[in-house]
Formats: C-alpha cells, sequence, structure tokens
C-alpha cells in the first residue's frame, strides 16, 4: 500500500463534455516525475478535510453508477460524473471535487503505483519479460522491476492522464506472425489477450515510460 497526501481534483480532458474523474493531485508529485494526477479507484482509502482541515468524510472508495433521474449536481456546478460514491450524496461528493481552493485530502492506494518498464533477458537477443517499477521500490527494498504475470491487475495511463488500458492481465502465447513495429528492437514471447501484439509491445518501450497501476494477485 501507499499513502499519498495532496488535494482533491475533478479531472478532465478535452473532448470530456463536462465529464470528470475523480482524482489526487499528490503534493510531491515532482518527485514522483508525474505531471498528472492519480485517478481514485474502488477499493483504495480516502479521507477527505474541510476548509478548516476539519475530516469531512473517510472511508474505502466504492464506487457505484449514477442514477440519471436522481442523481444530479448543485446549480452552480458545470462538470457531471458517471458514478459517486457508494452512501454519499451525488451532489455533495461532487462538489468536494470542485472546491476551490482544493480540499485537502489523504489517499491510501492498495494499488502499486509507477511505470511500465520491458526487462531484457540476459544473452537473449532482445527478448524482454513486460514488467512494472513501483515509485516506492526503496521502500519496497527492490533492486529490480517486477515481472507481470496472467491474473494481475493492471491500469495503463497516457500523459497526459488518459486511461488506455485496464484489465485483467490474460498472457498467451505470441503467434509467429505476430510482428512488432519497425522501430521496436525487441520482442517478447507472450501478449495480452485481445490486444495487437505490436501494441502491447510498444507500451513498455515508451520514453518517458507510461504511468501504470498494478494489483498483484498471482
Amino acid at each position: 500500500m501507499q499513502t499519498f497526501f495532496g488535494v482533491l481534483e475533478a479531472y478532465y480532458e478535452q473532448g470530456y463534455e463536462g465529464r470528470i474523474e475523480y482524482a489526487l493531485w499528490p503534493d510531491n508529485h515532482v518527485e514522483l516525475k508525474s505531471n498528472f494526477p492519480l485517478l481514485l479507484d474502488s477499493g483504495d482509502d480516502l479521507k477527505i478535510f474541510d476548509v478548516n482541515n476539519n475530516l469531512l468524510w473517510q472511508g474505502t472508495l466504492n464506487f457505484v453508477p449514477r442514477r440519471y433521474w436522481l442523481d444530479c449536481p448543485k446549480k452552480n456546478i458545470l462538470i457531471y460524473a458517471e458514478t459517486k460514491q457508494n452512501g454519499v450524496n451525488y451532489a455533495d461528493w461532487l462538489s468536494w471535487f470542485y472546491y476551490s481552493p482544493p480540499l485537502k485530502a489523504e489517499l491510501t492506494v492498495r494499488t502499486l503505483v509507477g511505470v511500465l518498464f520491458a526487462r531484457k533477458q540476459q544473452g537473449s537477443e532482445g527478448l524482454i519479460d513486460y514488467a512494472f517499477w513501483p515509485d516506492n521500490h526503496a521502500e519496497l527494498k527492490l533492486d529490480s522491476p517486477l515481472t507481470l504475470h496472467s491474473s494481475d491487475d493492471l491500469q495503463i495511463f497516457d500523459a497526459p492522464n488518459i486511461l488506455r488500458w485496464r484489465g485483467n492481465l490474460n498472457l498467451v502465447s505470441r503467434r509467429f506472425w505476430d510482428r512488432t513495429k519497425r522501430n521496436d528492437l525487441i520482442h517478447a514471447t507472450t501478449k495480452q489477450k485481445g490486444v495487437p501484439y505490436a501494441d502491447w509491445l510498444s507500451w513498455f518501450c515508451y520514453d518517458p515510460p507510461l504511468r501504470a497501476r498494478l494489483k498483484q494477485n498471482s
């Protein structure tokens, strides 16, 4: 688990048409070399503080679908979200991410936060393992990245923070006709089921690396 201190943010991108994602800007985003916030996810623990730094809400996040005929934003709020926190009024929950100045918060994630990594196998002529470097690898006393395995849950983000892919890993054997992109000098023996091999492989070769969140189930 990792704990982050920061402020709440209603994160949106051009083309969202007012739709937002619930997010937190970590105070140490410079140290994390991240230029985008952390998207909140069910299962994470969150504490929200009001403008006087008093505890406003705390609990484990459990996002449920918004009920369109009942759950509406407050009149002066021009954003909306497709989900809400279970047990909290939708309008109140949404407004907490719209405050100015932003509300302070403490987020404990039960997933690892870090970057994708192509770990080369020694003496393998470019053969790699799909891997993940946690931001807190020093705290975890890791001297090498974590190898990804089938059954792990993975979220991959573009920069800025747009969810590129999310799912349960199901690594299957690469077919001999699966080719890499022309500029890829590496290869792997497996790929994620349902994702083109060339795309999946390229996501582990980005510079700077793609941000990701990992929950190990293996």
